[in-house]
């Protein structure tokens, strides 16, 4: 009950055995359902991973083509981050030209 533990004693007797057959049974369908829907969640990572690997490929490609495109074009990345436009004055021994 509202995922709590719920023990309830029902007693002996056929009865009582056939409500616990029906509570295994429901316990059975939970587990299966339970696999079923993993396994779901498995295929679909791996239908994921087949679309995003070539995605990722392809980021990292335009990315490099872009960082040689700023670079030709007298940019630079400043620490790891933004590009900046190089200005003749560079203060730390680089030409522009490099």
């Amino acid at each position: 009950m509202n995922g709590t533990r719920v023990r309830e004693y029902i007693g002996s007797g056929p009865l009582a055995e056939l409500i616990a057959q029906g509570d295994e049974a429901e316990r059975q369908e939970r587990l299966e359902s339970a696999v079923a829907r993993r396994q779901d969640v498995a295929e679909l990572r791996a239908e994921i991973a087949d679309v995003e690997e070539p995605l990722v490929l392809f980021r990292g490609n335009v990315s490099l083509l872009a960082a040689g495109a700023l670079l030709c074009a007298g940019y630079r990345q400043h620490d790891r981050g933004e590009w900046r436009k190089r200005n003749g004055d560079d203060s730390h021994g680089n030409s522009g030209s490099e």
